[in-house]
């Protein structure tokens, strides 16, 4: 148990996941074990209902699937089941000494997240994204392949920015989000940053 990584969801984003705990492994003698759980594949050793029958065999479970809400969804059910929820980064991906990455996120292979960043749980940042200094991602957010957060921008519910697309506040409405409410002015997201970490942004 001590070691082992489960998996939730065998598909693309799946497969990225296991390489990156591959080379994490390789690198820092982590994840002795990692398999799948699935509904639909062959790879998986069992169904997503079987997340509390595995809970004593994988110490360490994290959640690859693509929509947001399934994420949340089976975060959860790990968290009740007491499995650690690692974050995935990829030793060829840069993370600045100041970002904070929060549980369950993925980051891929030449991907940057800066200095004084904030990606909150179970984001997705694709390869040669770039999440730029002092900025805020909300939970479960996917940064697809080549997609750009410029510094001070502010993700403040769960959305995906297309590949190659850079994030501008004011055009919120051509991206893919949740329906839930926004938070567009500088104010907002200082105030939501305060409210969650007891401390203003830090500026660098």
């Amino acid at each position: 148990m001590e070691k082992n990584l489960l998996i939730i969801g065998a598909g693309s984003l799946g497969a990225i996941a296991k390489e990156i705990a591959e080379e994490i492994a390789e690198e820092m003698g982590t994840f002795q074990k990692i398999d799948f759980l699935d509904d639909d594949s062959d790879l998986a050793i069992g169904k997503f209902s079987d997340i509390e029958r595995f809970a004593g065999e994988y110490r360490f479970g994290v959640v690859a699937l693509e929509q947001w809400e399934l994420r949340r969804k089976y975060i959860m059910k790990l968290e009740e089941n007491c499995y650690t929820i690692p974050v995935l980064v990829h030793p060829r991906s840069f993370g600045g000494k100041y970002a904070r990455i929060q549980k369950g996120t993925i980051v891929e292979p030449m991907a940057t997240v800066q200095s004084g960043s904030f990606v909150g749980s179970s984001v997705v940042v694709s390869s040669g994204c770039i999440v730029d200094a002092n900025t805020y991602v909300s939970d479960f957010c996917n940064l697809s392949a080549g997609s750009i957060i410029p510094s001070g921008s502010a993700l403040m519910e769960p959305m995906e920015i297309p590949a190659g697309e850079v994030y501008r506040a004011e055009s919120q409405s051509d991206i893919k989000s949740t329906g839930m409410p926004s938070y567009k002015t500088d104010d907002e997201w200082v105030q939501k940053y305060q409210s969650d970490f007891g401390t203003e942004p830090t500026f660098f």
